[in-house]
């Protein structure tokens, strides 16, 4: 899993679309705009006490998966799945989280066979 890094640490060497776990769990996400944000529900990071003071560790990039694979994941068993379009547009959606979600991905215009042939990740 690495090494134990501070918060700036962290926050230097996260990649778009990493995840890094703190020592009680709590994951943060790496977006395609460079912002942090929690998971499961995807709110932007607040530097506080208790997260600058927080110790991480960055989990090695995931293994990709078909999108019929993702879309069964999140439909049947409720995860949370990734859409890695390119190393600067990745997008995260998380199951019940708000219906609109997918909607950013059409703004972008994304197109359909970038979707079915793109690279997906399940978050277990």
């Amino acid at each position: 899993m690495g090494e134990l890094l501070t918060t700036g640490q962290m926050i230097d060497q996260l990649r778009v679309g990493q995840i890094a776990v703190d020592k009680l769990g709590n994951e943060i996400f790496m977006e395609k705009d460079n912002s942090l944000r929690t998971l499961p529900n995807l709110e932007i990071v607040t530097l506080t006490d208790f997260t600058v003071l927080s110790k991480w560790r960055i989990l090695p990039m995931p293994n990709y998966v078909s999108f019929e694979d993702a879309m069964k994941a999140y439909k049947e068993n409720k995860k949370t799945i990734t859409y890695h379009h390119d190393s600067d547009t990745i997008y995260t959606f998380v199951y019940e989280n708000t219906p609109n979600q997918f909607e950013r991905i059409y703004y972008d215009s994304i197109s359909l066979p970038e979707l079915l042939k793109g690279k997906w990740t399940i978050k277990e």
